[in-house]
Order: structure tokens, then sequence, then C-alpha cells
């Protein structure tokens, strides 16, 4: 099977995952797809395997003939510590999960770090068919507890209720990083 991985090289997307699958099964053909010249020239700057080819930046409406030559996509991200281009603040919790559909549509096998924002979306054991490929969830079940503390108002927000309690126990926890939050509801009485 051909091996690839499609996006941005920058530190923190797990490339370093990518080349240590490559050392590790030198057998198998990989393909790393993305990236910006400084970003392929780090990286290229490295030992890197013979069987691992840095392809740099494929314009999107080329992608689909790239996608249709890999078996398995990858998507190693790290459950922390991911930093966006300007390296300002840790973004893993709100990684998006289209990358995964994406990878989905193109009928490719999709193997993926256990994100908490995928979490979001699927329960373990669960079955997500889209294009060829079938996603199916194995994973340990996690519980989340969220601490109800700190009140009933959050900024010009007031809310006496558990519900809005949580979120505003979520909202704290999110604005310690610089990251847009949009909450949606209806508004109350």
């Amino acid at each position: 099977p051909r091996i690839g991985y499609v996006g941005s090289l920058y530190p923190g997307r797990g490339v370093d995952v990518v080349i240590e699958l490559a050392r590790r099964f030198p057998d198998l053909p990989f393909e790393v797809i993305g990236g910006t010249a400084p970003d392929l020239a780090r990286w290229r700057s490295q030992h890197l395997p013979p069987n691992l080819d840095m392809v740099g930046f494929v314009p999107p409406g080329k992608l689909p003939g790239r996608y249709r030559r890999l078996d398995v996509l990858l998507m190693p991200y790290p459950r922390e510590g991911i930093r966006g281009p300007t390296a300002s603040g840790d973004t893993s919790r709100w990684c998006s999960p289209m990358k995964m559909f994406e990878y989905m549509a193109a009928g490719a096998a999709v193997v993926s770090s256990d994100l908490p924002v995928l979490q979001a979306f699927v329960e373990p054991g669960d079955k997500i068919d889209l294009g060829k490929t079938r996603l199916t969830i194995n994973q340990k079940s996690r519980e989340t507890e969220v601490a109800l503390d700190g009140g009933e108002l959050f900024g010009d927000l007031v809310g006496v209720s558990e519900a809005m309690r949580i979120v505003f126990a979520e909202l704290r926890r999110v604005s310690r990083d610089d990251v847009t939050v949009l909450v949606e509801g209806e508004t109350g009485t």
C-alpha cells in the first residue's frame, strides 16, 4: 500500500511521525504532500528515508489525482501541542475534522490519532460511510468532567441552568488560548 499525508508541514502537524513510520517500514512507499518552501527545506535537511517522497505543494485541483494513488491517508496530529503557522497557542482541541472527511471522500483508508475534536462527532463502535470508505471508530471511551464552578456569569452572558454553567466553564477553559469561539443557541427567558 502507498501511504500519504496531505497538509501543512509546520511543527506539531505530525510530519515527524510520518518520517518515523517510513523509517520503520522501509518497504512501503510514503508520500508527504504540502508545505511551504522553508518547511520543505527544513524537513529535507534531515536524513530522510529513501521510501519517503516530500512532494511539496500541490494545487487543490490536482489533489484528487494524488489521492487516487494513495491507499492509506494519515492524520498523525498530537493530542496537544499543535501550533498554527504563527505558533500562537495550542490548537489541538480545535483541529478541524474536515481533513478526515476530505480523506474519506478520497476512498482510502484513514488512520488518525485519537483527537478530542473527533470525539464530538463519533462514539466508539460507530461506523461512518463516505465514498468508498467505511470508517469504524475503535477507541477507548473517555468521560469528560466539567467543573461547574465560576458562577452564573461570563462577560455579558448570564445563565443559571446547568447547561449554561457548562458552557461558561468551557468558555473559561478555551479563553486561555487565542481562538475564536462561536456560541449558538436560542435566547431564553
